[in-house]
């Protein structure tokens, strides 16, 4: 009897890990399957073009949510956007009022010691000085005349949604939500690839790196 029980679980056993392998194997062919059928979207264009927006969109949208790590990884990315968005109002608006008819009145800035705490920053933090300095240099007048100028010089078209929250984003307890993470901008290098499902449909999303013009 005792060889009996002892043939029969070794042959569940056996049966068990044959099943699993056949079932691995199953779900492997199937993905494979899956991804030889999914459409796939290869998106191109020139640095600035707004291909990682429309990925990232596409991503929240239809495919899987970002975890916290990953929102927490765009945080130094939001930040550097901000302060380097107000050093480039600051250079362009005393570049303008030197060079410009009319300039000085019209595009300088009147606030020197907020321009100077921007223009050390390193563009790793964030702190609530900093953000004040950032606050009140966007209610400047000559800083404003500036950004309708943009047109001249290259500025992220998030700046103003950024500048408009700079106080929250100096609090330490500042976490960003989708629209912080849609609105960022960082240079796109190499290949990134998304999936998802629109209406049983399978799709492949690839966002290539910034060409040249």
């Amino acid at each position: 009897m005792g060889l009996c029980a002892s043939g029969d679980a070794q042959g569940t056993a056996q049966e068990q890990e044959r099943d699993r392998k056949i079932n691995a194997g199953l779900r492997k062919q199937q993905k494979q399957v899956e991804n030889e059928d999914a459409k796939r979207m290869l998106l191109l264009g020139a640095g600035q073009s707004g291909k990682s927006t429309l990925f990232k969109q596409t991503q929240l949208l239809y495919g899987k949510k970002l975890a916290k790590e990953e929102m927490e990884s765009y945080i130094p990315i939001i930040i550097g956007n901000t302060i380097s968005s107000m050093q480039t109002l600051v250079e362009k608006s005393e570049e303008f009022a030197r060079e410009k008819k009319d300039g000085k009145e019209k595009y300088e800035h009147k606030c020197p010691k907020e321009a100077d705490i921007v223009k050390d920053s390193d563009r790793e933090s964030l702190d609530a000085e900093l953000g004040e300095a950032i606050a009140t240099l966007w209610k400047d007048p000559g800083i404003q005349a500036t950004f309708t100028e943009k047109h001249e010089f290259q500025l992220i078209d998030s700046a103003s949604y950024y500048f408009g929250k700079v106080r929250q984003i100096a609090d330490d307890k500042w976490f960003p939500d989708e629209e912080d993470v849609l609105r960022s901008r960082a240079r796109t290098t190499g290949i990134v690839t998304t999936e998802f499902v629109v209406q049983e449909h399978h799709f492949k999303m690839f966002d290539v790196g910034g060409q040249k013009k």
